[in-house]
């Protein structure tokens, strides 16, 4: 069913048309009246201005205290999941050599990998069958962060579910 209502968000007013379907799910605004209402974003997701100071600060420690090993300032890992990635029939490793890093970047770049290394988040190897060709996007504090490009490695070779 269709109708237009009258709408007023703060000194806004605008006729729209609503749209109610049969169903449980939440209320979805469309984007005609996302682009005809100017709605205030940062008052919406800004929770200090929403519940007094007191009552924001201690909520917000209470979330932090409840789910304190997700707010370590060191990286965490996912655990107890395991991916299993389907691969096409016949698919074979494929290996790209290295692109060229820009000397401007070469010591970003290295410094980059030694971080990696030291996190144990890469480890350095001797022989591959395959190898994916990294980008290097340099960052606005001198550091840069590096990218595989699976496109031509890992992701043609995937049955996707779509």
């Amino acid at each position: 069913m269709q109708i237009t209502v009258d709408v007023k968000y703060r000194d806004q007013h605008a006729s729209l048309l609503l749209v109610v379907v049969q169903g449980t799910g939440p209320s979805l605004l469309g984007r005609d009246w996302f682009s005809t209402l100017k709605l205030d974003w940062v008052g919406i997701f800004n929770l200090k201005g929403a519940i007094p100071e007191p009552t924001y600060q201690k909520k917000l420690q209470e979330i932090l205290d409840t789910h304190a090993e997700i707010f370590q300032p060191e990286l965490g890992t996912i655990k107890d999941i395991t991916v299993k990635l389907a691969v096409k029939k016949g698919a074979a490793p494929k290996f790209y050599k290295a692109r060229p890093v820009p000397y401007s970047l070469l010591e970003a770049v290295n410094e980059e990998y030694d971080r990696l290394e030291l996190q144990g988040i890469v480890e350095k190897i001797e022989f591959s069958d395959l190898a994916t060709p990294m980008v290097h996007i340099p960052k606005s504090d001198g550091t840069t962060r590096s990218c595989g490009d699976y496109s031509v490695t890992v992701n043609p070779q995937l049955n996707v579910p779509h």
